[in-house]
């Protein structure tokens, strides 16, 4: 139940140029906690590279945080990070990652990707990356390999809700994440979903809008998603390869 930043203007932390993580939330016991309101790998401006050198958040063996809100003030900027943007692993359930900017600065529109995934889920389960209401859309865009990646076989039953991987934050123009917008390389994961909301707007990257990879990709749900459109519906913003 700690709180880091926070939604109160001036409450957010510059969290940058660090040689681990900006934040780790790690094992047991560690749930509850609060990440709100910082920007995490830039610089006090947010508009430029100052990067941890490891991931801007890693989550380990931790379970039941908020990594941002639905909130405009509770959005966290998470860029330029020399590993992932958010790399969550091994025993880490129910966590939440909301309306967040992930590879992009502070404007929501130039890409500073962060150098690995977007978001990397490592052999956790249960954990959800955006949700259904608006508030709780993730840009998930510019990073240098893949915007969400979803690997080792305890990962499932993770759900991947409501959104940008690939554009701006309006969702009209491409921020490409350079691999692909998805990769999912482990069982029984929810990429969208039927209810309004759920859908995910997969578009404007190099590689693949979702790339199922492998044996272990199997019984993933995909519904309900834009992929290769802009957020008119009506305007082509092609994944390259899909």
């Amino acid at each position: 139940t700690n709180v880091i930043g926070g939604a109160s203007a001036g409450a957010g932390n510059l969290l940058s140029g660090n040689s681990q993580s900006g934040v780790g939330l790690k094992n047991a016991g560690t749930c509850g906690n609060l990440v709100q309101g910082n920007y995490i790998g830039t610089d006090a401006s947010g508009r430029l590279a100052l990067a941890n050198i490891n991931s801007g958040i890693t989550v380990l063996g931790a379970g039941s945080n908020l990594v941002g809100g639905t909130a405009t003030a509770e959005r966290n900027v998470i860029s330029a990070n020399k590993l992932a943007g958010i790399y969550v692993t091994t025993n880490s359930v129910g966590n939440l990652v909301q309306g967040n900017y992930i590879g992009l600065d502070v404007t929501g529109t130039n890409a500073l990707g962060n150098l690995k995934n977007g978001v990397s889920i490592d052999s956790a389960s249960s954990n959800t990356i955006g949700g259904t209401l608006a508030g709780a859309r993730n840009i998930i865009s510019g990073n240098c390999s893949n915007g969400v990646a979803i690997y080792g076989n305890p990962a499932t039953g993770n759900a991947i809700l409501g959104n940008y991987i690939g554009s701006d934050f309006r969702g009209l123009a491409a921020s490409s994440n350079r691999l692909c917008g998805i990769q999912i390389q482990s069982p029984a994961n929810t990429i969208g979903g039927t209810a309004t909301g759920a859908g995910n707007l997969i578009s404007g990257n190099v590689l693949d809008g979702i790339f199922l990879d492998g044996t272990n990709a199997a019984s993933n749900l995909v519904q309900g998603n834009w992929i290769g459109t802009a957020a008119d519906g009506k305007t082509g913003l092609m994944n390259m390869h899909a």
